[in-house]
């Protein structure tokens, strides 16, 4: 059996899976001041380049590999490019990636990284490379400037001067690659990425003429104002160098046997399964958001933080879709200098997007991710997981230390839904009866906040389980219908204080609760008078309706926030968006009632003469008529004159 190392470049601490075959390597360690933890690290030892990182990027790594390790095959990939060796043609975006979502299992699975699979592709080749990028089919690229060359000029910082350099020195120092290198920078086919796996002795003699040529090109740089893409030249340069490596190869060994592979590329580098972030005391808190929802998202991590207690380590964990990094980072800061709070996040963008998964109302497929908790944690038995339209008012470590062991959820009963369920004419009502089908509708949950017993429900069931039946389009609340439905009999039933319904409209006859049972109406209106979490779902949020019940606790929290200005202007952005519509309405009106008025005008007209000749004015006739018009329509004394 070949000994087969496949080294994974990693300029960022980043996720690389257990395997047999892959080796993670820190690059331009020599410059970060720390050694990340679990890699292999290219400044060790006394022959390495570390230091150059910055100008030859990855081929730091390379670099060291060629002269520290020792196996039959050496191969590269980066943290976020995998070869795939799928026997399968993956789908391929416009650039020729296979796009993925996190490094996780299932992805793995996809792209054939199962050790017997690789070895079989890999042993019996001389090199295992990326399939060449045909440009003639690069659409973005002008007709004329379709070949290696014309894409290396099509780089706003790039120097087509490089290239004229590069030749000239093959020319001077291996000139039977010179007229190879010409041809290849004038071809159509690229090879890019410095991606590949090559066998010992091709890769040691590829590695020594490599370097020997890119220390000849960085000999002749000027690096004294280069901007931070122009000083990766040498990195850029190595891309074409491999291409012009290999095309020789191929020309001049004509018995050479090579596997061309696709490429693959992850769009998220965060770890796809989490362990607990504390050895002891540890409150583990999940969360679901998108880009969009972060200011939220920010109260309620404000609210969790004002009300946490020293005894214990909270551990928030929080299912992206899509948060940017500009506010992963301001979330960070949120919790910067807290000793006993973790921070971490979990892209699940692309699993949703590769899933049926419907969104309705103000539910977006984010919140399906609660789904996949028990693949992502799986060395978590029990977690907390809110919503991020809530604000806690308590410590939550009360909260999920509650027993749950026999149960699969601890959830608060959904006072609104036995509100619709009870009023007359509410759809909810043959919904929950004909198609939910529970055994007592007041025993509906709300999915906000959940306590959930992960090893329970790995039991019973598995997430591909819940998102295949997630996809049903017969759901009215989506996940949340979901979970009441494979968890009904099963749930430990938490105080409504801890998933409080907040309103737009606070006024109490207007709230479902109204029409809920006598006994859980109490219950809510008890919780209400001192909540320990309030959820303002929907239009309830304070931005939204700056009346809604129970404003003044959210923004107790908001204000703490760095996103407290951006929650101020939605405020004015609704106050707006309702003026608008107040004036269209009035002006829809006023266009409609136009030929009303003008016929009042005109009786008006025709019976004020024959009014005036009965009640003539001044008249007492004509005061007590008046005096009686203006009680029935309760017009003040000056408000009316006819």
């Amino acid at each position: 059996m070949s000994d087969i190392k496949i080294f994974i470049s990693c300029n960022r601490e980043s996720y690389v899976p257990q395997h047999p075959l892959l080796y993670p390597i820190q690059t331009g360690a020599a410059n970060t001041g720390r050694h990340f933890e679990g890699m292999l690290h290219d400044d060790e030892g006394e022959d390495q380049i570390s230091q150059r990182n910055t100008t030859y990027c990855e081929l730091t790594a390379q670099y060291w590999v060629w002269k520290h390790m020792d196996a039959d095959y050496f191969g590269f990939m980066h943290n976020r490019r995998y070869i795939s060796f799928s026997k399968e043609h993956l789908k391929e975006d416009m650039y020729g990636n296979v796009v993925m979502g996190m490094i996780d299992a299932a992805a793995l699975d996809k792209l054939g990284y199962q050790p017997d699979n690789m070895r079989r592709m890999i042993e019996g080749n001389d090199i295992v490379a990326l399939a060449p990028l045909d440009i003639s089919k690069c659409t973005w690229l002008p007709k004329g400037q379709r070949t290696v060359r014309g894409q290396y000029a099509s780089g706003q910082q790039h120097d087509t001067g490089d290239l004229d350099l590069l030749v000239s020195i093959l020319r001077e120092k291996y000139p039977d690659y010179a007229q190879y290198a010409i041809d290849y920078l004038n071809g159509d086919k690229g090879y890019y990425l410095n991606m590949y796996i090559m066998r010992k002795e091709i890769f040691n003699a590829y590695s020594a003429w490599l370097f020997d040529v890119l220390d000849a090109f960085s000999a002749k740089q000027d690096y004294t104002n280069f901007s931070n893409y122009e000083i990766r030249k040498c990195g850029f340069i190595a891309e074409r160098l491999f291409g012009i490596y290999f095309t020789h190869l191929l020309r001049t060994q004509p018995d050479l046997k090579v596997r061309y592979m696709q490429n693959s590329f992850f769009s998220s580098l965060d770890k796809p399964y989490l362990e607990p972030a504390f050895d002891e005391h540890n409150v583990p808190v999940v969360m679901a958001s998108s880009n969009e929802y972060v200011p939220f998202l920010g109260v309620l991590l404000s609210s969790i933080i004002a009300n946490a207690s020293g005894e214990n380590n909270y551990d928030i964990i929080i299912l992206s879709n899509g948060i940017s990094p500009t506010n992963r980072q301001i979330l960070e800061m949120v919790l910067e200098k807290r000793p006993n709070f973790a921070l971490r996040f979990i892209e699940v963008s692309q699993i949703l997007s590769n899933s049926d998964l419907p969104s309705k109302h103000h539910i977006s497929v984010t919140t399906h991710a609660r789904y996949m908790l028990t693949e992502f944690l799986p060395g978590y038995h029990k977690v907390l997981y809110l919503d991020s339209d809530i604000v806690v008012d308590a410590d939550i470590a009360e909260l999920y230390h509650t027993d749950i062991e026999d149960y699969m959820v601890g959830a608060v009963r959904d006072t609104v839904v036995a509100g619709w369920y009870k009023m007359p004419g509410h759809p909810q009502q043959q919904y929950m009866d004909t198609v939910l089908k529970m055994r007592d509708p007041f025993n509906y949950f709300n999915a906000g906040v959940l306590l959930m017993n992960l090893d329970a429900m790995r039991a019973k069931f598995s997430a591909k389980d819940l998102l295949d039946l997630a996809c049903d389009d017969k759901w009215m609340w989506l996940d949340q219908d979901v979970l009441n439905s494979v968890c009904d009999g099963h749930v430990k039933w938490l105080g409504q204080e801890w998933n409080v319904m907040a309103h737009a409209d606070p006024n109490p006859a207007a709230m479902p609760e109204s029409f809920a049972p006598k006994w859980l109406q109490d219950a809510y209106n008890k919780a209400r008078r001192n909540p320990k979490l309030i959820h303002y779902a929907g239009r309830a949020t304070p931005c939204f309706a700056p009346h809604a019940d129970l404003y003044w606790v959210f923004w107790k929290y908001a204000r703490e926030t760095f996103f407290y200005e951006q929650l101020m202007g939605k405020i004015a952005q609704e106050v707006e968006v309702q003026q608008t519509y107040a004036q269209q309405r009035h002006e829809l009106e006023m266009k409609l009632n136009k030929p009303v008025r003008r016929g009042l005008r005109r009786i008006k007209r025709c019976v004020m003469p024959v009014v005036n000749c009965v009640l003539p004015l001044g008249s007492s006739r004509r005061d007590k008529v008046v005096k009686a018009y203006r009680r029935m329509r309760g017009i003040p004394e000056e408000g009316y004159q006819i």
